[in-house]
């Protein structure tokens, strides 16, 4: 008889099935899930300033070229339509001829009305030259205004306002519905649309000194200028004082392109992409609306090292002549002028009218 043998066969224990995840898990999750909430959070006021810097250069961009129209459009090159704060031509005459203005219509009502300034005190562009004889300046003026009868005043704040404020940064009403979309805002009364009027603009003119005193090219180049149209965001037009400051400096190598500045002082309030006045007074001395200005933009500022007390600024824009004014240069002593507010500069080599008493120039 054959007999067979069972053999048991051991049965290995099944794991039993997880139906959800652990504490830790869980922690772990919302641990990474929180550092990529604070992440996102922390882009939010970045992409505010990228916006912001972004609506800055389109505004500022279409406030430039339209400045440019608005001076050949009204006039504005006209020198019997220049006033002084005080009411005086400001033009000149051909017996003695000004090289440098700045017509700044906003600054001066702005000023007058509120009673921060004197009169006399916004004779010069930049104001910090008010009080220091030493540094050269553009005069500063307004227009007058052309529809008025007889001897023609300084135009009002709302003339001024309606040519060198800009009004198409609207003012907009937003609802607390996220799900509503901004409505528009009008006036009371006109029901013109509102506006915030953070965008201005003033311009300077300044002709090349050489050309003015050379004689072999007055009747050619007398009356060109180089027009710069100036555009601010927020500017504050009731202090000047504040706003209007000048720094000596010295410009570094040839000066070609702008070059570098070295200034004294740390903690300046210079940063890229702003806008400065370079400036220097002609062999002769200060002369009343007469020197070298150019405006630059600051590409880059050099924190001073611990220890330093001077600033170095990268500046681009026109070439500077560095050589010695017994040379035909400018030299490299400059003043530099910080004016708070400015977004952008806007040139174009322009001709002043020639129906006036300056005809004597053809």
């Amino acid at each position: 008889m054959t007999s067979s043998r069972q053999i048991p066969i051991a049965l290995t224990q099944q794991p039993q099935q997880r139906s959800g995840i652990t504490l830790l898990e869980v922690l772990i999750s919302m641990f990474v899930m929180a550092v990529g909430m604070l992440g996102l959070a922390a882009l939010i006021p970045v992409g505010h300033e990228f916006i912001l810097r972004g609506a800055i250069e389109d505004n500022k961009s279409a406030l430039g070229k339209a400045g440019l129209r608005e001076v050949k459009v009204r006039r504005l090159l006209d020198p019997e339509r220049w006033l002084s704060a005080t009411g005086q031509p400001l033009g000149g005459n051909t017996a003695n001829r000004f090289d440098a203005f700045a017509l700044d219509p906003l600054l001066i009502n702005r000023a007058l009305a509120t009673g921060t300034s004197n009169p006399q005190n916004l004779l010069r562009f930049p104001f910090a030259a008010s009080a220091n004889n030493n540094i050269p300046y553009l005069l500063r003026g307004t227009l007058t205004d052309i529809n008025a009868p007889g001897l023609p005043p300084a135009v009002t704040q709302q003339l001024a306002e309606m040519v060198f404020l800009a009004r198409n940064d609207l003012t907009l009403d937003v609802p607390d519905d996220p799900d509503l979309p901004p409505r528009q805002v009008f006036t009371t009364g006109t029901g013109q649309r509102a506006f915030e009027g953070q965008y201005s603009w003033l311009v300077t003119m300044v002709r090349d000194p050489e050309l003015s005193n050379d004689p072999t090219v007055r009747t050619r180049n007398a009356d060109q200028y180089t027009v710069s149209v100036v555009t601010f965001y927020r500017r504050d037009l009731t202090n000047p004082a504040d706003t209007e400051r000048v720094l000596p400096g010295e410009i570094l190598g040839a000066g070609w392109g702008g070059g570098d500045l070295r200034l004294p002082g740390q903690d300046l309030p210079l940063r890229a992409g702003q806008w400065i006045l370079v400036s220097a007074a002609l062999p002769t001395g200060i002369e009343p609306g007469k020197g070298y200005f150019s405006w630059y933009r600051i590409v880059s500022v050099e924190d001073p090292l611990p220890g330093e007390t001077e600033t170095f600024v990268s500046i681009q824009g026109p070439d500077w002549n560095t050589d010695p004014p017994s040379a035909g240069g400018k030299g490299n002593a400059v003043f530099v002028s910080i004016i708070d507010g400015v977004v952008g500069v806007y040139e174009e080599v322009m001709r002043i009218e020639r129906s006036t008493r300056w005809t004597g120039w053809n």
